[in-house]
């Protein structure tokens, strides 16, 4: 078994509200990715429409604006 397979539920559940904002780093992400694809496809449906909901939500953005002197 491998250490991503031995993810509970809820630990699952954690790093998926990091991964939904791009909070994950290269080897969470991974050991995420290995989990999500090894878990039941009730819970990957879950997970995904958590992620979903996190990232639609308003109350969760910043107020800030970007700065548009900034050339790119």
């Amino acid at each position: 078994m491998t250490r991503s397979q031995a993810l509970s539920i809820s630990e699952l559940v954690e790093l998926a509200s990091l991964d939904a904002f791009g909070l994950l780093d290269a080897e969470d992400a991974l050991e995420f990715e290995e989990a999500f694809l090894a878990a039941p496809s009730r819970v990957q449906e879950s997970i995904r429409s958590l992620q979903a909901e996190l990232v639609s939500d308003e109350n969760l953005l910043g107020s800030e604006e970007p700065d548009e002197t900034v050339s790119t």
